[in-house]
């Protein structure tokens, strides 16, 4: 687990957040198809562990449905990379 992974787990702990969903990517024109497809897959990374590091500490239903939606991200961009 990276620490920005950790922490936003810690975080989530401490307010009573239940998910982390994932982040808004920000891709410009000028991004390689490489460079794009790096960067939706590591959002879906760190998707998935946030939501196993919270699921780890408080078991909740919402951490388990956003860590299916980010291993289904990971999937798609998996096949089409």
């Amino acid at each position: 687990m990276t620490q920005e992974t950790e922490n936003a787990a810690r975080c989530a702990e401490a307010t009573g957040i239940t998910s982390v969903r994932a982040t808004p990517l920000r891709l410009s024109v000028s991004d390689s198809i490489e460079d794009a497809a790096s960067l939706i897959l590591l959002a879906a990374l760190d998707q998935f562990t946030a939501n196993a590091a919270i699921f780890a500490k408080a078991e909740t239903i919402e951490s388990v449905h956003q860590m299916r939606v980010a291993l289904r991200r990971l999937q798609i961009g998996r096949a089409h990379v």
